[in-house]
């Protein structure tokens, strides 16, 4: 698979995520305002805004899939890519979201965690992996943390199951 098509898959997959993720929020009650498209808030990784979510202001989400989490038990935080140009940020720089949400495809599940608290506890107790991207063409960095350390630690909002489609 090239890079335009790869690119593609994983931005559809996305978008999917969101629209479920968004679908599931406003079942609950939840206000909710889709700012993926707005270059202000693409800057600052964030898809939605929710309102209810917090008591005293507008929540920001960040709306990620991860394909492993489900087999792996771990959450990949992305740091950043060593590439022939210099050091490119993961979304863990630019993400300035209050809720981090994950999709877990494998399992029909939706995490939201705490990121602010998320990414500190990453920073300071996360496992560091770095891998060849064959994709980029460069080595890739990042961070792992343990879905249980997230509850352990008080960095889960909450769980959502996503419903089963009927055929």
């Amino acid at each position: 698979m090239n890079n335009t098509a790869n690119f593609r898959t994983c931005l559809k997959i996305g978008r999917d995520n969101e629209e479920v993720t968004k679908t599931q929020l406003t079942n609950m009650g939840f206000g909710i305002t889709d700012v993926s498209d707005c270059v202000n808030y693409q800057s600052k990784d964030i898809d939605i805004l929710v309102q209810g979510f917090l008591q005293d202001r507008e929540a920001t989400f960040e709306i990620k899939n991860d394909a492993k989490i489900g087999s792996t038990g771990n959450i990949f935080i992305e740091d950043g890519f060593d590439r022939k140009t210099g050091f490119c940020q993961g979304w863990l720089h630019k993400c300035q979201a209050d809720v981090l949400v994950i999709t877990d495809s494998q399992k029909q599940i939706i995490y939201l965690f705490n990121w602010p608290l998320l990414k500190q506890y990453a920073q300071e107790h996360g496992k560091q992996v770095t891998w060849w991207n064959r994709t980029d063409d460069c080595t890739g960095h990042g961070i792992v943390v343990p879905v249980f350390d997230t509850f352990a630690n008080g960095l889960i909002r909450g769980v959502l199951k996503i419903p089963q489609q009927n055929n």
